[in-house]
């Protein structure tokens, strides 16, 4: 037997040899192919969450700014690959969120007035917001930065100025509409405080209500050669921007609202220090909110910067007791903790403040002096500074009252007249808004009502102006003190009430009588 020519020994080991180096290269180009392609899909699935936690967070952010509700937020910092027996993965990508300072947001040329009504509306309010001063606000933005092994052009996803925008190499794309310019509507929420983190796993973050947007306030441009303006701090470029505002319906670069009604903003351009610069129509009254909300550690509540009247006092009869309300206000316009004094001039006895209501106001009682040794007039002083140094109207932290005080003899004082008052309704501008397609939710019926009252021997003692819809009463408005004849302006509001039809009452009391006037309005 000749072994020499038998080769089937050899074929075997062959064979076996080929299969594991087949199985080798198969297991090679598997780990060096598939598992970076799986893997890849995995950090993209995780960027879009992120994404997702991202848009959670601002609406969060916006949810606190607006009622100062806390909620928090799970962010996804990082993801974990599928496990595999055989085969090898990298280390689980990590993620960093972080807060970034953006800079100054600066509001100008604003005045707290309503453009469409004679005379001073808030004369207290814009010792502070007097069309002049600047008001500047730092703020941040949220930044999520993924670690990724194989996502290379995974976007960083930033939070900034109510917007959510992921940030490529070539530009940016926004994830959610801006919500800074609504219509006639600003809306300012800063951010506040340090945080920083980098993990492969969740983090929890929770906005903080430093100053809740509670209060509206009513601007105007001081000139119409010097409108609004309202300098951000960004990210973005202008023509990002600009896009933002025409996929929201408020860029129209026509300054006419005859042209486009709702839109408002007319001008963007780069402004300085890394700001774009919002130019709005002239002429205009817009709604002005503002909030400041902290993320992480290190976020500090504002302090108090002016006092307004909320009700004011102007006519009283002589040693008659009435209350006058105050409010102190932080530079986003909400009230906020203060020690308030008050003190009468003459011979009124301010009794101290009674109480501080829900709103956190402050409620303070007057007894009006008698009219003959007070020479008709008296004067209330109002401050958390200092009464006694350095005390002046013009101050914004300083109220004053110039108060009228009326003989009891002249039929006020509860006694009434011989005739019944009357109520005149002068004018009604209606500044009902109607927001999105069929409104989703974000309308509201609202109108600047102007009035008067008299009556034959000056005795108005105070006055309701009422809003009305289905014979039900809406919202209402009592004023307490009043000088006859003279006009006034109140505003009257009901959310989601677009579209719907009102009736707006005055009603004038002298104690014994009343007087009133309506007219029906159709909001919008």
């Amino acid at each position: 037997m000749n072994f020499w020519d038998d080769r089937r020994g050899v074929a075997a080991q062959v064979g076996a040899v080929l299969l594991l180096g087949f199985i080798v290269i198969s297991m090679s180009v598997y780990q060096a192919t598939v598992v970076p392609q799986e893997n890849r899909a995995t950090e993209f699935e995780h960027s879009r969450a992120v994404q997702s936690d991202m848009q959670e967070l601002r609406a969060s952010i916006l949810r606190t700014a607006s009622s100062g509700t806390h909620t928090p937020t799970v962010v996804s910092l990082g993801t974990q690959y599928k496990p595999r027996t055989v085969f090898v993965n990298p280390p689980p990508p990590t993620g960093t969120i972080r807060t970034e300072q953006l800079g100054t947001l600066t509001v100008r040329n604003a005045l707290a007035d309503v453009g469409s009504t004679p005379g001073d509306d808030t004369p207290e309010t814009d010792d502070f917001w007097d069309g002049e001063t600047d008001h500047e606000y730092e703020t941040s933005a949220l930044v999520y930065e993924p670690g990724y092994t194989r996502y290379e052009d995974a976007p960083t996803t930033v939070y900034e100025n109510t917007l959510v925008v992921n940030q490529y190499d070539n530009g940016n794309v926004s994830l959610v509409d801006q919500a800074t310019v609504d219509q006639k509507n600003i809306f300012v929420v800063v951010v506040d405080g340090e945080l920083s983190r980098a993990a492969a796993s969740n983090m929890v973050i929770t906005p903080q209500a430093l100053s809740t947007a509670t209060t509206t306030i009513r601007v105007t441009n001081n000139t119409s050669d010097e409108p609004i303006q309202v300098d951000i701090p960004t990210r973005l470029s202008a023509a990002e921007w600009q896009s933002n505002l025409e996929a929201t319906g408020d860029y129209d670069p026509s300054c006419d609202t005859d042209t486009k009604a709702t839109a408002y903003v007319c001008n963007v351009q780069p402004g300085p220090d890394g700001t774009v610069k919002l130019t709005f129509e002239s002429n205009t009254t817009y709604q002005l909110r503002m909030a400041k909300v902290g993320l992480g550690s290190g976020a500090t509540s504002p302090s108090t910067e002016y006092l307004t009247d909320v009700e004011r006092l102007e006519y009283v009869t002589e040693e008659q007791r009435y209350q006058f309300v105050v409010e102190a206000r932080d530079k986003f316009n909400n009230p906020t903790t203060a020690s308030v004094r008050a003190e009468s001039q003459h011979n009124g006895v301010v009794d101290g403040m009674e109480y501080v209501d829900a709103d956190d106001r402050f409620v303070f009682t007057y007894e009006a002096p008698n009219a003959t040794t007070s020479g008709g007039q008296d004067l209330i002083n109002v401050t958390y500074d200092d009464l006694n140094t350095g005390f002046s109207p013009e101050n914004v932290e300083d109220v004053q009252f110039d108060v009228t005080v009326r003989s009891a003899s002249g039929g006020s004082g509860g006694t009434g007249g011989n005739d019944p008052p009357s109520a005149t309704i002068e004018s009604v501008t209606d500044n009902s808004e109607c927001r999105g397609n069929n409104c989703n939710g974000q309308d509201y019926a609202e109108f600047d009502v102007t009035w008067s009252a008299t009556d034959s021997d000056g005795s108005v003692q105070s006055v309701d102006i009422e809003l009305i819809r289905d014979g039900s009463v809406v919202d209402s408005t009592t004023v307490n003190s009043y000088t006859d004849g003279q006009p006034r302006t109140t505003t009257l509001r009901e959310n989601g009430g677009h579209g719907e039809d009102y009736v707006i009452r005055v009603t004038a009391g002298d104690g014994t009588d009343t007087g009133s006037d309506q007219t029906i309005e159709t909001a919008g």
